[in-house]
């Protein structure tokens, strides 16, 4: 009989190991809340249907407003090349940087999506543009809308950052998802620790020659020292930016997407846009009906 019981304990004891090998870091919290976007969902509802009405004859609402598949991007166009900037600083920086918001739909095998975009500080150079921008400083506003036939290039990387996590022995308390890095790097997820650790995985990029993505991904971890080295030694890349985004970022081979950038423009603007998006993407198709 004691044999039986010592049994049973190792058995539980090697069965409690095997389910506390990978620690349990919280999905629903981790990543950046998209809470501030619920005060501007009218606004997201009425420019995606501006492409969904003509397109598809329906509208969107928000029971389709998914906020927990919105994902937040901060532009760290700066973050690797100012001198100033060390482990100690990067998070309180962080929540100064302009972001994005990328917000995805799934409808009928298409994928719309809005790009909503928050500018902190002003850059151009110029009377008008500083006028214009001041205008808009602080508030979450509307910068892009496209359909695709995929997935968004950021909707892959959320994907492989949450199987990075389910995997990882440690916890992690917070992930940030930042783009536009400098150099040959595109994006990467900074992940913070319970313990307050900071290491990076480049989410798009070429690091000696390799090209990391979606379908190419790398698990490595690197420190903020690390990262800027590799910022540092590697090719710069000038981006062209959409929608605060910049189009360094390589999009999947398959998904034809067409972004209507208007850096805090008026609505006439971009309905005019979103009318040329939908006679190219119905042209799109009747050429491929043809074929």
């Amino acid at each position: 009989m004691k044999k039986i019981v010592y049994a049973l304990i190792a058995f539980g004891l090697m069965l409690s190991s095997c389910f506390t090998a990978f620690a349990k870091t919280d999905m629903a919290t981790v990543f950046d809340s998209t809470e501030e976007l619920k005060q501007v969902e009218d606004t997201i509802l009425e420019y995606v249907n501006i492409v969904m009405v003509p397109e598809f004859n329906d509208t969107l609402t928000s029971e389709d407003l998914d906020y927990n598949n919105c994902v937040k991007i901060y532009r760290g166009r700066d973050l690797l090349i100012d001198d100033s900037m060390n482990e100690d600083n990067i998070i309180e920086t962080i929540d100064k940087l302009d972001y994005d918001y990328k917000i995805f739909f799934e409808y009928e095998n298409a994928y719309p999506l809005v790009i909503m975009s928050k500018v902190n500080k002003v850059k151009e150079d110029t009377a008008e543009e500083l006028a214009e921008l001041d205008k808009h400083i602080g508030e979450v506003d509307i910068s892009g809308m496209s359909i695709g036939e995929t997935k968004d290039l950021f909707q892959y990387y959320k994907e492989d950052v949450e199987r990075f996590l389910s995997h990882s022995q440690d916890t992690y308390s917070k992930v940030h998802i930042i783009s536009d890095l400098p150099g040959e790097l595109r994006s990467a997820a900074m992940l913070i620790t319970e313990n307050s650790e900071i290491r990076f995985k480049v989410l798009g990029g070429v690091i000696d020659n390799k090209e990391i993505d979606h379908n190419n991904p790398s698990d490595t971890l690197y420190t903020f020292e690390e990262l800027k080295e590799i910022a540092a030694n590697s090719e710069p890349v000038t981006p062209g930016y959409v929608g605060g985004l910049g189009t360094n970022t390589t999009q999947p081979s398959n998904n034809n997407a067409i972004i209507i950038a208007s850096a805090c423009a008026g609505a006439a603007i971009i309905i005019a846009a979103a009318a040329v998006t939908v006679i190219c993407i119905k042209k799109k198709k009747a050429k491929a009906a043809a074929e």
